[in-house]
């Protein structure tokens, strides 16, 4: 399967796309974009294609991809209801210049690292961030920044990943 590159469009007002998808069944083709990708599956069932990878996934599915990673998901519709995710994507500027090299930042430059392969966020770690994502729609841009700047601190002191 041939990946396509996907232009995505960060809207002028925000520096991350954070979008909620309901459809009756994930139409993305596979694909790659520069940005890093966080996807939550909260309804639907089907296989995950990440790379050279094919996973079964489910409700509850927490993946992190990295750049450039060709991926996709594909469903069976349901009957009577939609498939639904959370979608955060960020570029590599989304830190800023010169943040990724602080000091204080060395774990998340190494998960950022970790992430070209793509990996399921699993166990307590996952049950703390679905909780975090799903709220983070209702927040301000800043606390939605601040927010994700915490998923970072979260990924990249976590064992389950």
């Amino acid at each position: 399967m041939k990946a396509v590159f996907e232009q995505l469009n960060t809207e002028q007002s925000s520096s991350f796309i954070l979008r909620q998808f309901d459809v009756p069944k994930f139409d993305a083709p596979f694909h790659f974009h520069p940005e890093y990708e966080m996807t939550l599956i909260l309804k639907g069932e089907g296989q995950r294609y990440i790379g050279q990878q094919v996973n079964e996934f489910f409700a509850g599915d927490l993946v992190f991809l990295g750049a450039n990673l060709p991926h996709c998901w594909v469903n069976q519709p349901l009957e009577n209801e939609n498939a639904s995710a959370i979608v955060i994507q960020f570029g590599e500027l989304f830190l800023g210049k010169g943040i990724i090299d602080l000091p204080e930042m060395q774990k998340v430059k190494a998960f950022l690292e970790k992430s070209k392969s793509g990996f399921e966020i699993v166990g307590q770690t996952k049950e703390i961030l679905t909780e975090k994502i799903v709220a983070l729609q209702l927040k301000t841009p800043l606390q939605k920044i601040a927010g994700l700047l915490e998923f970072f601190d979260i990924l990249s002191n976590s064992t389950e990943i």
